[in-house]
């Protein structure tokens, strides 16, 4: 367990493998690794978006944006690059 974020009515968990939805009404987890979309599995860092349509994936090797608007299929957009933070560090 890396990170935890809270979006909408799910609970996202970050991990060193992949990222985990958890809808809080129900208690289901969805698994969201490579092979579901997310383009580097490595989470360090989570942040929910304001709006509630989207969360913000920080990885070892760049930032994800992760689309969350839509129920029945994520979108992702990967910013490649260590980390996007002006020194490089966390």
């Amino acid at each position: 367990l890396t990170s935890l974020a809270f979006s909408g009515t799910a609970l996202w968990v970050g991990s060193a493998v992949c990222l985990t939805r958890v809808e809080v009404s129900t208690m289901a987890m969805t698994r969201v690794c490579g092979a579901q979309g997310l383009p580097r599995g490595n989470v360090t860092a989570l942040a929910a978006d304001a709006g509630g349509a989207g969360l913000w994936v920080a990885t070892t090797t760049g930032l994800v944006w992760v689309d969350t608007s839509t129920s029945s299929r994520l979108s992702f957009r990967l910013f490649a690059g260590p980390r996007w933070l002006t020194t490089h560090a966390a």
